[in-house]
C-alpha cells in the first residue's frame, strides 16, 4: 500500500510539474476555488433568510431581529424603507428579506460563474500553450524522428491528448473545492469535539483502502486506451493514405475487421475505466455508513462520558462527519483523477523528452549568399540503428553556377547526399563545406532558403494552386510571376483553363493533377523561389516523353546563373551537366562530363546502354 502511495504521490507531483511548465498557476485554481466558495457562502445565507421569510407568512407572527447581526442597523434601514413606501414595519421586513434573498441568490449564481468562466479560460489558455509547443517540438524533430513515426498517432498526441488535459483539469477544480471544503469542516469538527477529531485522524484512511486496487485499475486503463488509440490513428492514416490500394485489391472487409478489433479493444477499455470511476462513490457510500455506525458505537462506549455528553453538539458533530466522509472521497477523486490522465501525460511528456527524436544543433552563423563552392570531403554517413554505412569516402568538390547530375542505381545513397546537404540529417564534422564553412556551423534556416528543392514524390498540400506556389515566400509575388513559372514548368494552359484558375483546390496530395502535373507544379513552385541553388530529386521521372522533351528547355532557362544539383533517372535530361557523379553502392564510382563518360565505356555507359535498349 505504502508503494502504491508513493507511485500516486510521484505521479500527481509529475502532473503538478508538467502544469507549471505550461504556465498554470496555482493562483489560477485558487481564484476560481474562493468565488466558487464564496458563492456557495452566499447561497447559504440566502437560504437562511427565507427561513424567518416563510415562518412570518405561514405563523402569521410579527418579524423579530433579535438573532440578527447589525440589529439597530436593519432596524433603522427597515424603517426608513417602510416610512418612504408608507407601510408597516412587519411588510418592510418581508420586503427587505425578498430582496436580500434574491440579491444574494443572484450573487452566488454570479460568483459561480466567475469560478467557472476564469479556470474554463485559464485551462483553454494552457492547452493553447500546449498545443503550440508539442506543435513547435514537432517542426524541431529531425528527419531521422518521422522516418519512424506515423503521422496518425502524431496528431492525437496534439489534439486528443491535450483534450483529455483539459478535462482531467475540470474534474480537478471540483476536487480542489471539495477539499476546501472539507478542510473546513474538519476544523468545525475540532471545534466541536478534539478528543473525537484526533481518533478520526487514525481510521480515516481506512476509507482509502477499499478504492486502492479500483485506482490502480483506472491507471491501467488510461494507458491502455492512450495505446490503443494511437493504434488506431495510425492504422487510420495508412489506410486513408492508400484508399485506392485498398480498393484495388478489394481488401474493405479486411480493414473494416481490423478497425472493428481496434474499436472494440479500446470500448472494453473505456467501459473498464467507467466502471472503475462510477464505483467509487457506492463504494465510498457504503463504506461511510459502516464507518459512521462504528464510530458512533465506539465514541459512546469508549471515548465519551455519559455525563459529558452533548446530545446536541454529538448530533451536530455527526453530521458534519458525514459530510466530511463525502468530501474525503475527493481525495480518491484526486486520485483518480491522476490516473486516468496518466496515458495522454505520459505521451506529452515523451514529445518533449529529446530521446531518439534526432534535433538538429541549431547555429545562428549564417551566411548572405552563395559565393564561391561546395565542397564535400571523406564523408562518411550511417543512418541510426544500422551498422552500414550508406555513403563511403565521398570526395567531391564543384563551384557556384554548376550543373551537377548524380546518377546511379536506386538506394546507392544519391538522396542522402542530398538530405545532407540541406541538413535533413546531421553530416559528420568537417565533411560538407558551403564556400569553406563547415555546414555544422551554418543554421538550417540559412541553408534552406538558398535552395529550391524539389523531391521525387511531389509534396504538395490540400489547397489552391497559388497556396502550394507561394508557400513559405516572404516577398509579395505577383500575378505575372506566378503565370511566368508556370509557363516555364509546361502547366500555364492547364491551370488558366480551371473556372477557378489560380485559386482551384488541387485535392489531398495533389489530387486532382495527374503524376506530370504535381511534378510540374513542384517545378513551378522551386522557380518562383529564385533560389541561389535549385536541387531537382528525380524531378522529371513522373514526366511525359513529349512534356519532358518541353520542359527540360523551360529548366535550362530557369537554372541560369544558378546552381544545380540533379538526381537524374532518366538519363538523356542530363546531357548539358557540367559534372555527372556516378555513384554505386555508396561510392563515388566514376565522374566527369556526358562525353568522358559515354568514352570511358565503364558504369556509367552501362547505364546510358540498358536505358536506350
Amino acid at each position: 500500500m505504502v508503494k502504491n502511495k508513493e507511485k500516486s504521490l510521484e505521479d500527481l507531483k509529475r502532473f503538478i510539474f508538467f502544469l507549471s511548465k505550461f504556465e498554470l498557476k496555482i493562483s489560477h485554481v485558487f481564484i476560481p476555488l474562493i468565488f466558487n466558495v464564496l458563492g456557495a457562502f452566499l447561497e447559504g445565507a440566502g437560504i437562511g433568510l427565507m427561513a424567518p421569510l416563510l415562518r412570518g407568512l405561514l405563523e402569521n407572527e410579527n418579524y423579530s431581529l433579535k438573532n440578527f447581526y447589525f440589529k439597530n442597523l436593519i432596524e433603522k434601514i427597515i424603517f426608513y424603507v417602510a416610512s418612504v413606501l408608507n407601510i408597516n414595519f412587519n411588510d418592510g421586513f418581508f420586503l427587505a428579506c425578498a430582496f436580500s434573498v434574491a440579491a444574494l441568490l443572484v450573487l452566488s449564481q454570479f460568483c459561480k460563474f466567475i469560478s467557472a468562466y476564469f479556470f474554463s479560460k485559464k485551462t483553454r489558455e494552457f492547452i493553447f500553450r500546449l498545443r503550440n509547443e508539442i506543435y513547435k517540438r514537432y517542426l524541431n524533430f529531425g528527419s531521422v524522428f518521422y522516418d519512424q513515426q506515423n503521422s496518425g498517432r502524431l496528431y492525437y498526441v496534439l489534439i486528443a491528448c491535450p483534450n483529455n488535459i483539459a478535462y482531467a483539469l475540470e474534474k480537478l477544480r471540483v476536487v480542489f473545492y471539495y477539499i476546501f471544503i472539507l478542510f473546513i469542516n474538519i476544523s468545525v469538527m475540532f471545534y466541536l469535539s478534539w478528543k473525537l477529531s484526533i481518533f478520526l485522524f487514525f481510521i480515516f484512511p481506512i476509507l482509502y483502502s477499499p478504492l486502492k486496487k479500483i485506482l490502480k485499475n483506472i491507471g491501467l486503463s488510461s494507458e491502455k486506451i492512450t495505446n490503443e488509440y494511437n493504434n488506431i490513428s495510425e492504422n487510420i492514416s495508412n489506410i486513408l493514405s492508400c484508399i485506392p490500394l485498398v480498393k484495388s485489391y478489394s481488401n474493405e472487409k479486411n480493414e473494416l475487421r481490423k478497425f472493428t478489433e481496434s474499436n472494440e479493444k479500446i470500448k472494453n477499455f473505456e467501459i473498464s475505466l467507467d466502471k472503475s470511476e462510477i464505483a467509487i462513490p457506492p463504494i465510498q457510500e457504503t463504506v461511510s455508513a459502516i464507518f459512521i455506525l462504528i464510530f458512533i458505537s465506539v465514541s459512546y462506549l469508549f471515548l465519551i462520558k455519559p455525563q459529558e455528553l452533548n446530545l446536541l453538539n454529538f448530533i451536530v458533530y455527526v453530521v458534519f462527519l458525514r459530510r466530511s466522509i463525502s468530501y474525503f472521497g475527493s481525495l480518491n477523486l484526486l486520485w483518480s483523477v491522476v490516473a486516468s490522465v496518466k496515458g495522454s501525460l505520459n505521451e506529452i511528456l515523451n514529445v518533449f523528452n529529446n530521446e531518439k527524436k534526432f534535433i538538429l544543433k541549431e547555429k545562428i552563423r549564417s551566411i548572405d549568399s552563395f559565393q564561391y563552392e561546395i565542397a564535400i570531403k571523406n564523408l562518411n554517413f550511417t543512418y541510426p540503428k544500422s551498422n552500414q554505412h550508406v555513403l563511403k569516402n565521398i570526395n567531391l568538390k564543384f563551384s557556384k553556377g554548376a550543373f551537377v547530375a548524380l546518377v546511379g542505381p536506386s538506394g546507392s545513397g544519391k538522396s542522402t547526399l542530398i538530405n545532407l546537404l540541406m541538413k535533413f540529417y546531421e553530416a559528420p564534422k568537417e565533411t560538407i563545406f558551403i564556400d569553406g564553412i563547415d555546414i555544422n556551423e551554418l543554421s538550417a534556416t540559412t541553408i534552406r532558403e538558398k535552395i529550391a528543392y524539389v523531391s521525387q514524390q511531389p509534396l504538395l498540400f490540400n489547397a489552391s494552386v497559388y497556396d502550394n506556389l507561394t508557400y513559405a515566400l516572404n516577398r509579395k509575388i505577383t500575378e505575372e510571376e506566378i503565370y511566368e513559372a508556370l509557363e516555364q514548368a509546361k502547366l500555364l494552359e492547364k491551370i488558366i483553363s480551371q473556372p477557378d484558375k489560380l485559386l482551384t483546390n488541387i485535392g489531398e496530395k495533389g489530387l486532382k493533377l495527374s503524376g506530370g502535373e504535381k511534378q510540374r507544379l513542384s517545378i513551378a513552385r522551386a522557380i518562383l523561389k529564385k533560389s541561389e541553388i535549385i536541387i531537382l530529386d528525380e524531378a522529371t521521372s513522373s514526366l511525359d516523353s513529349r512534356t519532358e522533351k518541353f520542359i527540360q528547355e523551360s529548366i535550362q532557362v530557369a537554372l541560369k546563373g544558378k546552381t544545380a544539383i540533379v538526381i537524374a533517372h532518366r538519363l538523356s535530361t542530363i546531357k548539358m551537366a557540367d559534372l555527372i557523379v556516378v555513384i554505386n553502392d555508396g561510392v563515388i564510382a566514376e565522374q566527369g562530363n556526358f562525353s568522358d563518360l559515354i568514352r570511358r565505356n565503364s558504369i556509367f555507359y552501362g547505364l546510358w546502354e540498358n536505358q536506350i535498349i
